[in-house]
C-alpha cells in the first residue's frame, strides 16, 4: 500500500483540493462506515469533502457518527475535483456514475475479487477482509490519528463484510485491527446489537416470505428463494438466516429492484466459487458472496439461472 498513498500524499498537497466521497448502489455498512471515516479525517485536515449516497439509508444506520452529513442529492455548487469511491467493483455500480466522473480525479478504495481498477488512484487488496480494514490500514500508513467517532465507523465496516468475525475473509491482521478500533473508542456489543439485533417487524415480515417461497435441492447442496421489492439490508438479513439451514452450502435470492430487474443474491459455504458463477450472466463479486443484476421475467430468469447451477454442479 505504500506506493499507493504517495500519490494520495501528492494529492493531499493541495488544501483546495475539494473531495466528493460516494459508494455503490443499496450502500451496506462496509461502504457507509468507510466513506464517512474518511470525510471525517479529511474534513479534519482542512478539507472541503462531502459524502453522497443517491440510496436512502435505513434507520439501522442512524446510530453511525456524522451519518447526519450525508448528502442525497449531488450538492449544489460543489465543483469538487476527487472523487473517492469506496467498495465498489466497478464505477457502473454508482449510481450516476457518468455525470460524477465527468473531469473528475477517481481515487477507487475496494476489496473486491473482480475490481477493475477503474480509478486513476486505486487502492484495491482483493485479499482483505473490507474496505474498511483497508482504510484503516491507510489510516496507519498515513500516520493519521483514528478518533472515536473514526473508530466507530471502521469498526462497523468491519464488522458488517465479516459477519461479526465468522467469515473466511478473516485474518489474523483483521483481528489486530479491530483490537485496535476497540481500544480507540468502538464498542463491540453496541456495534454488533446496533447492525445484527436491530430489525424491524417489516424484516419479520419479509423472511416469513422468503421462508415461504424457500427451495432446498438437497442433494446439490443448495438453496433459494424469491422476495418481492425490499432493502439491501433486509436481503442481507434474510440471506444470513438462511445460510444457517444445514442444507444451504450454495444460496441464491431472486428479488425485484425499483428499476423493475431482477436482481440476485448469492452466498457459498463451500468452495463453490459464487462470483464466478455469477460473471456467467454478468455478475461478480467475491469467492463467497456475489451479485447478479438482470432484466427479464423472473421466472424465466429463476429457471434460467437454476438451470445452470445445476449444471455447474454436476460437471
Amino acid at each position: 500500500m505504500k506506493n499507493k498513498t504517495i500519490n494520495l500524499k501528492q494529492i493531499l498537497k493541495n488544501k483546495n483540493t475539494k473531495f466528493l466521497i460516494t459508494t455503490h448502489e443499496d450502500p451496506d455498512f462496509d461502504g457507509v462506515g468507510s466513506a464517512l471515516a474518511l470525510a471525517i479525517q479529511l474534513n479534519f485536515l482542512g478539507f472541503e469533502t462531502k459524502v453522497w449516497l443517491v440510496d436512502a439509508l435505513i434507520e439501522n444506520f442512524d446510530f453511525l457518527p456524522t451519518r447526519s452529513h450525508i448528502y442525497r442529492e449531488i450538492p449544489e455548487n460543489f465543483d469538487y475535483d476527487v472523487l473517492m469511491v469506496v467498495d465498489a467493483s466497478d464505477i457502473t455500480r454508482v449510481k450516476k456514475h457518468a455525470l460524477l466522473a465527468k473531469n473528475k480525479l477517481i481515487i477507487n478504495i475496494d476489496h473486491h475479487g473482480d475490481n477493475s481498477n477503474f480509478g486513476k488512484i486505486n487502492i484495491v487488496q482483493k485479499d482483505t477482509s473490507s474496505t474498511g480494514e483497508i482504510i484503516y490500514e491507510l489510516f496507519r500508513q498515513m500516520e493519521w490519528k483514528i478518533t472515536k467517532d473514526i473508530a466507530i465507523n471502521l469498526y462497523t465496516a468491519i464488522c458488517f463484510d465479516t459477519g461479526q468475525f465468522k467469515y473466511s475473509n478473516v485474518t489474523a491482521l483483521t483481528f489486530l485491527a479491530a483490537a485496535d478500533l476497540v481500544t480507540k473508542g468502538a464498542a463491540p456489543d453496541y456495534i454488533s446489537q446496533k447492525i445484527f439485533e436491530n430489525n424491524s417487524l417489516e424484516l419479520f415480515d419479509i423472511l416469513k416470505k422468503a421462508l415461504d417461497n424457500l427451495k432446498i435441492n438437497s442433494k446439490l447442496k443448495y438453496v433459494y428463494s424469491t422476495l418481492p421489492e425490499c432493502s439491501a439490508q433486509n436481503s442481507h438479513e434474510v440471506l444470513n438466516f438462511i445460510r444457517s439451514l444445514k442444507e444451504a452450502e450454495i444460496i441464491l435470492l431472486f428479488k425485484l429492484n425499483e428499476e423493475g430487474e431482477i436482481k440476485i443474491n448469492l452466498r457459498s459455504k463451500n468452495d463453490f466459487d459464487v462470483a464466478k458463477f455469477a460473471a456467467l450472466f454478468g455478475g461478480g463479486g467475491h469467492r463467497k458472496a456475489a451479485g447478479i443484476k438482470i432484466k427479464g421475467e423472473l421466472e424465466h430468469i429463476k429457471q434460467t439461472v437454476i438451470a445452470r447451477l445445476n449444471a455447474e454442479l454436476t460437471k
